[in-house]
């Protein structure tokens, strides 16, 4: 069976997930959760605001921690933002620098308007 990243030239539209050099990617499902939308709606407009770059991705295989903390003790409105790494399960990984960036830009400005979002949760 031959395997392709998912993000080489050549891979059709439809198999390829998270680009490298298009930002973060905010996650909407995988294998094992589904994101609370209204969360990662309020994740994606304040990204949008401040023109920081991400995509937006829906996955049927693979998972992230986020599937834990969703259900651990009361459960959390969980999503899951990511950095693109090429090569994630091997030794060394490969990422491009704006993609980290634009994440630790993303998140800075999460954690600064979080208080926001039980204000605005209606609107998503």
């Amino acid at each position: 069976r031959q395997m392709c990243i998912r993000d080489s030239p050549g891979a059709t539209e439809h198999k390829r997930y998270a680009r490298q050099g298009a930002g973060p990617e905010l996650r909407l499902s995988d294998g094992r959760f589904y994101a609370h939308r209204g969360w990662t709606m309020f994740i994606a407009h304040i990204a949008e605001r401040r023109d920081i770059p991400y995509q937006m991705m829906v996955k049927r295989i693979g998972a992230t921690n986020a599937a834990v903390v969703q259900v651990t003790g009361t459960g959390a409105k969980t999503t899951a933002l990511s950095v693109p790494v090429r090569y994630i399960h091997s030794p060394q990984g490969i990422v491009r620098k704006s993609d980290v960036e634009a994440a630790v830009r993303l998140t800075a400005a999460v954690i600064e308007e979080a208080s926001s979002f039980d204000d605005q949760k209606d609107d998503f």
